[in-house]
């Protein structure tokens, strides 16, 4: 893969985070109202990290963008449900993927990234507690733990090749358009 120009890797950092935030900020206004269209703002912001994380020292600026977002989604938004998803989870999962892709197992791969999952919302149950007073667990359905777990793990398996499909179709229609290689 050719190299993208350090401005235009700046510029997209910087333009796929401002979106990031766009999406954060009306997932936390829609959340009450349109669940579904908040969990589509928040699939979005995800998909906006794989962006510059895609190319030539990329990871570095889609660190930067996942912390500069999550903080100023932090500000913006306050602690909405999806702001903390967002920190926990989704916001850095491009960097996670990104990774984990390498392995050329599939079988592999998926057990990799459901444990990365299982870990990080593990942790994230335990500073939302913490950090933030929220109990998460009030947010989900009173369900059996037996019935919760596979759900969650269920929802992975159905977001992660979602996922997927967004950042190729993003990769082999938009890329070339929208960072010129030099």
């Amino acid at each position: 893969m050719k190299k993208v120009d350090a401005s235009a890797l700046l510029a997209a950092t910087v333009m796929s985070g401002a979106v990031s935030l766009l999406m954060l900020f009306s997932a936390s206004l829609t959340a009450g109202n349109a669940p579904v269209a908040s969990c589509l703002f928040l699939l979005v912001a995800s998909v906006m990290t794989w962006i510059p994380a895609r190319e030539w020292h990329g990871l570095l600026a889609a660190g930067i963008e996942y912390a500069v977002v999550s903080a100023a989604a932090l500000l913006i938004c306050g602690s909405s449900v999806f702001t903390l998803l967002y920190i926990a989870f989704f916001g850095h999962y491009a960097l996670i993927k990104l990774l984990l892709d390498r392995f050329a197992d599939a079988f592999l791969r998926v057990i990799l990234k459901l444990l990365c999952f299982n870990m990080l919302a593990a942790i994230s149950l335990v500073l939302c507690e913490f950090a933030f007073g929220y109990d998460i667990l009030t947010f989900v359905p009173t369900l059996p733990m037996w019935v919760l777990v596979p759900a969650i793990e269920l929802f992975f398996l159905v977001y992660d090749p979602i996922y997927s499909l967004l950042c190729r179709l993003f990769d082999t229609h938009l890329r070339q358009k929208l960072l010129p290689r030099r």
